[in-house]
């Protein structure tokens, strides 16, 4: 009699930890996981990004989101809302919101969720998102997916715009970082504190950039192809 009465929990944790979900943005444009979004502007119709999460299993999940890192700010300004939850100063290792939310079979979350940097600042302050989903004893389970929202002054205006087209493969980095990519351009690695510290360029196929030179510490690599789309991340050089 125990044994059958385990059956039922042991399917129902099984279906917890498969659960899964996707992101889009509130205009349906799919947010891929490790995607970062850039801005040069502190302005709500543009640097405010709205997100909707996706259950795309037949049973309900339940989500936290957690602030995993902050480089060149200490939090403040930045508006983070999910589940109908704000919060407009955060910090690393904040979790929330307090009770996790719950989204239907099929359904989703975040007609109001959103987030948004509006602290102006002479340096590049970036924020690294972790979305999760918890399993029925309150443990995170499943895959996190990641969101990196970056605050660049400097990124002239055409640079607001991401691609797939090029693809940054190892961010923790000892001498070198590869790049696939389907167009040619340039890129820039910028200290945390916004100055240029090396020019690049890169060509259609894999790239490799020698940084064996540089100090161990964060970074930022902006690479921007000849059609005007370009990706911006965080790299960690050890």
């Amino acid at each position: 009699m125990k044994n059958l009465l385990l059956i039922p929990a042991l399917i129902c944790f099984v279906l917890q930890a498969n659960a899964q979900f996707h992101m889009t943005t509130k205009t349906g444009e799919a947010i891929e996981n490790e995607q970062t979004f850039s801005f040069n502007t502190t302005l709500e119709d543009i640097a405010k990004v709205g997100y909707i999460v996706h259950n795309d299993t037949s049973n309900t999940i339940i989500m936290k989101a957690e602030v995993e890192a902050i480089t060149g700010s200490d939090g403040s300004l930045f508006e983070l809302c999910f589940g109908g939850s704000c919060y407009f100063d955060v910090s690393v290792g904040l979790i929330m919101p307090v009770s996790p939310v719950a989204i239907p079979a099929g359904g989703i979350q975040g007609m109001f969720d959103h987030f948004w940097n509006k602290n102006t600042s002479n340096s590049i302050i970036e924020y690294r998102i972790k979305f999760f989903q918890l399993d029925g004893m309150g443990n995170p389970t499943g895959e996190p997916f990641y969101i990196n929202y970056i605050y660049n002054e400097n990124l002239s205006t055409s640079d607001i715009r991401a691609t797939q087209d090029i693809k940054v493969l190892n961010t923790l980095v000892r001498d070198q970082i590869q790049v696939q990519s389907q167009i040619s351009g340039n890129a820039i690695l910028y200290a945390m504190d916004g100055k240029a510290i090396q020019n690049m360029t890169f060509q259609n196929g894999l790239n490799i950039f020698n940084v064996s030179h540089l100090k161990p510490g964060n970074y930022i690599l902006h690479l921007k192809g000849e059609n005007g789309n370009f990706v911006s991340t965080r790299i960690m050089l050890k």
